[in-house]
């Protein structure tokens, strides 16, 4: 049976339209993943930065380029997080330094783990805060969140004065002086996982203050947790520390801008969840990353975790329809009747 030429040319102005309609809502309309997206990360030696590292190979092996940028620390990172001209787009930001007032074009991923707080001290004995007065302390460099925090809790005990040396160091040069007898008190943000506070917690010439009124500090600020650090869990050998330790930790915060494209967050969360869902000394298995965050917005929950699994293979799927030419497109559709 022939064809009619008008029934032909019909279909083939459907065709067409349709394969026009359907690389431009690929193309244009929706358009795929950017390939290369920024973090900013503490200094290189750091564990945010090692954590970086892994993000970034992660995220490689789905065809994006993860750029790290160095930083004084979370104050820093927020910073260059808030400015939409920076080109950061993520951080790995403690809970307390912003909330969703301050930041409303932030959300959260998720709690990725705690970061304790650390009072490490030599050759004082720092059973009450008033002895913090005439010490020389180091609370961490400007931009850092250990100095915002510090300062925060010094102001409310009534140490914030002209009566204590308050010293801007980095945690290694922290750790370094304090051992070398040059600095009283060292104060770190950091995780169990640190290389500088695994220093300080073996030296027997160092010991790690154990936080009196920690529930207090939890009734003010409810982004706190407290935390035991059990006897002799450093060094069982010499019992470092040597009794049970109290300390009080933020979690930290996978935090991105809201305009980072979905397929983007998905794939976060996804290099997140192989990353921290493993035991800590802290937490048991599967607990990070947690829905729970304090100060921001929560952009993903469980249950729209395997949502966004669909709309990755949507962006993949889109990613490759962008590629081919409305020509091509018009052939294949054809070669169908």
């Amino acid at each position: 049976m022939q064809i009619r030429p008008k029934l032909l040319i019909a279909s083939i102005s459907v065709v067409t339209l349709t394969a026009l309609v359907i690389w431009l809502a690929f193309d244009v309309l929706r358009p795929t993943p950017p390939r290369t997206v920024t973090m900013a990360a503490d200094p290189e030696g750091s564990l945010s930065g090692e954590l970086a590292g892994r993000y970034r190979d992660l995220l490689a092996r789905d065809g994006i380029e993860l750029k790290v940028v160095p930083t004084a620390g979370a104050i820093e990172s927020l910073a260059r997080l808030q400015e939409p001209n920076s080109g950061v787009s993520i951080a790995i930001i403690p809970s307390g330094i912003t909330n969703q007032q301050g930041s409303p074009q932030l959300v959260s991923l998720g709690t990725l783990f705690y970061e304790p707080l650390w009072v490490f001290s030599r050759g004082v004995v720092l059973q009450r805060h008033e002895r913090l007065r005439g010490l020389r302390i180091s609370i961490g460099q400007e931009g850092s969140g250990s100095r915002a925090l510090s300062l925060e809790f010094l102001a409310r005990v009534g140490i914030l004065d002209k009566s204590a040396a308050l010293l801007s160091l980095t945690p290694s040069e922290s750790a370094q002086k304090l051992m070398d007898g040059d600095l009283d008190v060292a104060v770190l943000l950091d995780a169990w996982e640190s290389p500088d506070v695994h220093r300080l917690l073996t030296r027997k010439d160092v010991n790690l203050e154990s936080i009196t009124r920690a529930d207090a500090f939890v009734a003010l600020y409810p982004f706190l947790n407290k935390l035991v650090l059990p006897a002799g869990v450093a060094d069982m050998a010499e019992n470092r520390p040597p009794a049970d330790v109290l300390l009080l930790a933020t979690k930290a915060s996978l935090v991105v801008r809201k305009d980072l494209h979905p397929a983007i967050q998905y794939l976060l969360l996804e290099a997140a969840t192989q990353i921290h869902s493993g035991p800590g000394m802290f937490h048991g298995a599967g607990q990070f990353p947690a829905r729970h965050t304090a100060s921001l917005s929560l952009r993903l929950s469980v249950r729209r975790h395997k949502m966004h699994l669909q709309l990755v293979t949507e962006e993949r799927t889109r990613k490759r329809c962008s590629n081919i030419s409305p020509l091509v497109l018009i052939n294949h559709l054809l070669s169908m009747y």
